[in-house]
């Protein structure tokens, strides 16, 4: 055992766990935009996905300048998120911007869904479907393998 190691396992280990998140939902997005964009052209796409990437990238830059210090305060605060409680304030009012747009959304296409979910079991039960080869992986990236 190394005296002080942990605490620098647990560091990289969360910045790996954020920098890896961060990846994650960028493509996670970038497929919805995709999947948004299925009947637009290819180029009407790409452009659209552009635009999503830089918005997504500016919005982190955002984030870490609202961690760095800006200003200088007598009590010695100097960012506009100093504290694990502002930070804390500032992630919930974030997922409850996520939860007024996405809970219409899906008191919507919950019935439709529901009904494919069931639709999909049922037809798993009866046999399945064809047998049939995997989509290349480019248009699995692309999100071109949605039918």
């Amino acid at each position: 055992v190394t005296p002080g190691l942990g605490k620098w396992m647990v560091t990289i280990a969360a910045w790996l766990f954020a920098l890896s998140t961060m990846i994650s939902w960028s493509y996670y997005g970038e497929q919805g935009v995709y999947f948004l964009c299925g009947n637009l052209s290819e180029k009407a796409t790409s452009s659209i996905v552009f635009f999503y990437k830089l918005i997504y990238a500016a919005l982190i830059l955002l984030t870490t300048a609202l961690a760095m210090p800006v200003f200088d305060l007598e009590n010695g605060k100097g960012a506009i998120i100093g504290t694990d409680h502002e930070l804390d304030n500032w992630t919930t009012l974030g997922l409850g911007v996520m939860l007024v747009a996405n809970i219409p959304i899906m008191l919507i296409f919950g019935a439709k869904a529901m009904k494919t979910y069931h639709t999909y079991f049922r037809r798993m039960k009866a046999g399945g479907d064809d047998p049939h080869d995997a989509p290349p992986i480019s248009d699995v990236m692309e999100g071109r393998d949605v039918e």
